[in-house]
């Protein structure tokens, strides 16, 4: 592996997130420091991401507002209920291996800030017994 040049890698890795997801990506980040600095990298990161986001949306038919407001690159987040750290973007939700959009007016309750609409019940149950 050593002798593959890291553009051999970054194809792997891409369709390695591809089929297996953002945790896939993740738990090859800590199998040595050439990998994680490929992962890491920021250009590589977006690639992937917008590769992801031309998958599972037909953007085409969306207006350039929808397109400015969803097609952007997510930012990683700690949530305010557990801790975690969490992609936050307009929309995105980690749901199984891929993720998917759902777009708040599909009924998703979730506040931003929070991992999962779980964590935000959470919270709003805590912040409820404090007051």
């Amino acid at each position: 592996m050593e002798s593959l040049p890291d553009e051999i890698l970054e194809l792997i890795f891409e369709h390695v997130h591809e089929t297996d997801g953002d945790a896939a990506i993740a738990s090859l980040s800590l199998v040595c420091h050439r990998w994680q600095r490929i992962i890491a990298d920021d250009v590589f990161r977006r690639r992937v991401h917008f590769k992801w986001l031309a998958s599972i949306y037909n953007w085409e038919k969306a207006s350039e507002d929808f397109k400015e407001q969803y097609f952007v690159m997510y930012k990683i987040e700690e949530c305010l209920g557990c801790g975690a750290k969490f992609k936050s973007m307009p929309g995105f939700q980690q749901r199984g291996k891929r993720g998917s959009l759902k777009f708040y007016s599909d009924g998703d309750s979730a506040l931003p800030d929070y991992c999962s609409e779980f964590c935000s019940r959470m919270y709003s149950v805590s912040c409820d017994w404090e007051t």
